[in-house]
């Protein structure tokens, strides 16, 4: 007679042979109500590059890393910079890069054009000393290189030696940013990321025309700049200057209209030490108001005002970053060689500070960081902190929002609009290697004409090496929604949340609502809302104990109480009794060094025949699939190395998932014989490994597929 234990054992396994295809073996698979799937351009997760997500740090106009405003030790400043939890941190950052003197740490003085003079000095020690005080908090942040193509030295009308000559003349301008570079290395700074100087394509900056007559020859000089920097730090990254074309139609000259093509036709036939790896790209988006009919004409406050606050305003606020994202499809063509985009800056460009401020720019800027992450390897926003409130992420003074009428006092070191929503979009992307989008079954569109709508809903999955996933949504909209998330995330899992109405100017966090909860198989999401949803643990089965998933690329390790380790293995091959061979280990049985023991007591194990035939039969499965898996990879000769990396890595967890399912299904049939536990390390590190304590599960226990 066939016990209770093998009938369960067999109904599991023809469940997970013939039920579940290697799509349908994500445990987080589509099973609600609302339409929350996972979904990818491609059908699969993109990986995400290391330290792809931070900001523009160009704190020389204040508070400053020490010096004015309070140096940077004191909590309130560093802290709220942690609180940000950059990965990326662009120093000088922007403008003041093509001026700046590292020495000081302030720029050559007197240059037409620039900013005023800077009295808050920005040194490489002084930036190392918050890189290393963020590191106490948790926060690892690594700088990202702005190099100064163009000064030596303070202006001079009469002196063409303070703009730096072409390579092919002198070489001592790049020969003191590698200086910059070398000593930044000397005090424990890396260099992994450069860019090749900050928007050389704008007009009416005199030394740019001068030092670059256009983009052609801009993209000659890098090619110099670009071998150097290689046989300098042979594992950096360089990034050389793109133009983004706002969402008005651009600058309107020709020095920025012609750039890209022009840079692109300098790189035909430039050998590879020479060829960028990133393509850098700033995107300023305005409103949209003017695209309001009525409010094309718009110049003034009063008149700007009146269309944020009209039907259309937010409508049409909300549509441009969707707009500018398409903008990474149209510039695709004029990136030379393999670079990817940078996005290096970006935020709302609202020079009257309207919409600046209030919620709508956190809805806005929450929406461009999803967006943009997903185009760019790296995405940058602007800015951590400055003189004017309408890019600040962190109130510098009590003045951030003056000289207009009606403005309020500001906190210093407090978090703005953008602040807030920063901070919790870079929740959910640290430490994450994958991601992909949610699509949602009932998701209203919203937008002023059929070109320029938008879904009330996005959201993004990002999720970390050890499986577990953390969900970032943006309700868009004045709608409410109810969304089964059990289809993304399972159980243990938190939810954290903000909104507001979206006119109201955030200044304290009392003018948000927030939310902090243990989420349920469902969430709420207000108007006007960001959310994000954090499981606490790896993956986990249904009434059980959570198994690790991590990286895959360790060898399997017996715990110490274990005395009878059982290669799962051995399922492949149905000629072969199982067997106790004691401590031995458990030699990896899947691709990717996945590995899955059993232990048990030492004696006699009975594998049912069903049993032994059923894995079988998933091993072979797996196998095909894992295989499947990589042959599509390797014939994508498109793919960089990292994504094949990540995407072998993706196929990899498939299978180990697989091997999952055939640990647990042993684990079922064990346990009428006396085992006492099972462990399925899936590649983990032995410090992570986690004991499944089993009896009998129950029938009607979920396939862990």
């Amino acid at each position: 007679m066939t016990s209770h234990s093998e009938k369960l054992g067999l109904a599991l396994i023809l469940a997970t042979a013939f039920g579940c295809s290697s799509e349908q073996m994500d445990p987080h698979a589509t099973r609600a109500q609302l339409v929350v799937t996972s979904a990818t351009i491609d059908g699969a997760s993109v990986p995400i590059a290391a330290s792809a997500f931070g900001y523009n740090a160009n704190v020389s106009s204040g508070p400053g890393w020490t010096g004015a405003g309070g140096p940077p030790s004191t909590p309130t400043f560093i802290g709220q910079v942690a609180a940000l939890r950059p990965q990326l941190l662009r120093y000088p950052g922007g403008t003041i890069a093509n001026y700046w003197n590292w020495r000081t740490g302030l720029i050559f003085a007197d240059w037409p054009g620039n900013s005023p003079a800077l009295d808050v000095p920005n040194t490489l020690e002084a930036f190392k000393a918050a890189i290393d005080e963020l590191a106490t908090d948790g926060i690892l942040a690594e700088p990202l290189w702005t190099v100064n193509m163009m000064t030596r030295g303070a202006y001079d009308a009469t002196a063409g030696t303070t703009v730096c000559d072409d390579a092919n003349v002198a070489m001592d301008c790049l020969d003191d940013q590698v200086a910059m570079l070398r000593h930044a290395e000397s005090i424990g700074l890396p260099i992994h990321r450069v860019e090749l100087g900050n928007e050389f394509y704008l007009s009416g900056r005199e030394a740019y025309a001068v030092r670059f007559a256009d983009g052609a020859a801009y993209a000659r000089e890098c090619r110099r700049w670009t071998a150097r920097l290689r046989t300098e730090f042979p594992d950096v990254e360089v990034g050389i200057v793109g133009f983004a074309r706002d969402d008005e139609g651009g600058t309107g000259a020709a020095r920025a209209d012609e750039w890209n093509q022009l840079v692109h036709d300098a790189y035909v036939g430039a050998p590879s030490n020479e060829l960028p790896d990133g393509f850098i790209l700033h995107f300023y988006a305005g409103t949209g108001l003017r695209l309001i009919p009525g409010y094309g004409s718009c110049t003034t406050q009063a008149c700007t005002q009146e269309a944020f606050d009209s039907t259309s305003g937010l409508a049409a606020m909300m549509a441009t970053p969707f707009s500018q994202a398409s903008y990474y499809d149209s510039v695709a063509s004029k990136i030379p060689g393999a670079a990817s985009p940078w996005t290096t800056e970006f935020n709302l460009a609202d020079a009257l500070l309207v919409a600046a401020g209030t919620w709508s720019h956190g809805i806005f800027l929450a929406l461009e960081e999803g967006l943009f992450t997903r185009r760019s390897a790296i995405a940058c926003v602007h800015n951590i902190s400055g003189a004017s409130g309408r890019y600040s992420l962190i109130f510098r003074d009590a003045a951030q929002y003056e000289p207009f009428t009606g403005s309020p006092v500001t906190p210093v070191y407090g978090l703005t609009a953008a602040g807030y929503a920063s901070s919790l979009f870079a929740r959910a992307v640290q430490d994450a290697t994958m991601r992909s989008d949610v699509a949602f079954s009932l998701n209203p569109t919203r937008g002023l004409t059929p070109t320029s709508q938008y879904n009330a809903l996005t959201g993004w999955v990002f999720e970390r090496a050890d499986g577990t996933r953390r969900v970032f949504i943006v309700n868009a909209s004045e709608e409410s929604f109810d969304v089964n998330t059990d289809a993304i995330v399972h159980a243990p899992a938190t939810l954290s949340q903000m909104s507001a109405e979206p006119h109201t100017r955030i200044v304290n966090s009392t003018d948000l609502t927030q939310l902090d909860s243990t989420l349920t198989d469902s969430a709420h999401l207000p108007a006007w809302s960001l959310t994000l949803i954090e499981e606490s643990a790896p993956v986990f089965i249904d009434g059980g104990e959570p198994i690790d998933l991590s990286t895959p690329d360790r060898d399997a390790t017996v715990s110490p109480d274990a005395t009878a380790p059982i290669d799962a293995s051995l399922a492949s091959d149905a000629s072969t009794d199982a067997r106790v061979d004691a401590g031995v280990p458990a030699q990896p049985s899947a691709p990717g060094g996945c590995a899955c023991d059993i232990v048990a007591p030492q004696s006699p194990i009975r594998f049912p025949l069903a049993a032994l035939l059923g894995l079988l039969l998933i091993a072979w499965r797996s196998t095909r699939s894992s295989r499947s898996s990589v042959g599509a990879i390797a014939a994508s000769p498109s793919a960089s190395a990292r994504g094949q990396s990540m995407s072998a890595w993706s196929a990899r967890r498939s299978s180990c998932l697989s091997m999952r399912a055939i640990c647990l299904l042993s684990c079922s049939i064990i346990a009428s014989n006396g085992a006492s536990s099972v462990r399925n390390d899936l590649g983990s590190s032995s410090e992570r490994t986690r004991l499944l304590k089993v009896g009998a599960p129950p029938l009607g226990t979920r396939c862990p597929c």
